[in-house]
């Protein structure tokens, strides 16, 4: 993994908000940030996910913190853009992918009618019931 350059880990963020209405072109870019970021010191998936099935970027918590500042403005501006897209990502079925997801439906307003049947199939698909029990 390459040192953080925040200026430039903020261009590529900025970028990709970009795309926040064009699903399939945001996570092609998503992608191309998250395997820059690799982290390759963590060797295994129990170092950065414990207990996870999911596959992982292994990207450090700054670059989503970075991509989730750049993201939090238009997503609260557009919650079924906001909606679609965290389907989007969830779907892809990574770690960080499914993070950005969670953060998405944050943003998005409680009395939302296809927020609570969202985080009810999301909820469904996660294995672990520990986890499920924390998200409910």
């Amino acid at each position: 993994m390459p040192a953080i350059d925040l200026a430039r880990l903020r261009k590529q963020a900025n970028r990709l908000a970009d795309f926040f209405f064009l699903p399939d072109e945001f996570m092609k870019h998503l992608r191309e940030i998250l395997d820059f970021y690799v982290n390759y010191t963590l060797r295994t998936k129990e170092n950065v996910a414990p207990g996870s099935n999911l596959k992982t970027y292994r990207t450090p918590p700054a670059v989503l913190t970075q991509i989730e500042n750049e993201l939090r403005a238009v997503a609260t501006a557009n919650p079924d853009h906001a909606l679609n897209l965290a389907d989007t990502l969830w779907d892809e079925g990574a770690l960080e992918t499914r993070l950005l997801a969670a953060f998405l439906l944050g943003r998005i307003p409680p009395q939302e009618e296809r927020l609570l049947p969202r985080l009810t199939a999301w909820t469904q698909q996660i294995r672990d019931p520990d986890v499920r029990s924390a998200l409910l």
